[in-house]
């Protein structure tokens, strides 16, 4: 009995160190990945056309975003502060305002979500910048 005990006060350290290494590095390749994610958005911005706007179904956008607004039609703006690593999409829902709360760019479940407009903010698509 004595033997089994020891096993015990071995064994289930030892799986805790496992569990946590493995939350550890699972936490990190998710957090790449989201990187990754925003990365590839960011790639569809088409930035020689700066401040061109077009006519795109019923409203206007500015041309620079008419790719990723094809990928994602929920997008209602950007979000970039110079000097900081702050450069994303800025989505909106019409029925469920905390949608992007975790989810990513590609409407798929995300712990780290995607900045998004909350209930009670009503925005018109020529506010796309």
């Amino acid at each position: 009995m004595k033997n089994l005990k020891k096993q015990i006060d071995y064994v289930c350290p030892a799986c805790g160190t496992c569990f946590s290494g493995y939350k550890i590095v699972d936490y990190f390749y998710t957090s790449y990945d989201e990187k990754q994610n925003f990365n590839n958005v960011e790639k569809l911005v088409e930035s020689e056309y700066e401040d061109e706007k077009i006519q795109y179904n019923d409203f206007e956008i500015l041309k620079k975003y008419k790719k990723v607004y094809e990928k994602n039609n929920d997008l209602v703006g950007w979000i970039k502060i110079k000097n900081t690593n702050i450069d994303y999409p800025v989505m909106q829902t019409k029925d469920d305002y905390s949608y992007y709360l975790k989810r990513n760019f590609n409407k798929k479940s995300s712990i780290y979500g995607t900045p998004f407009v909350g209930e009670g903010v009503a925005l018109i698509p020529i506010l796309i910048i």
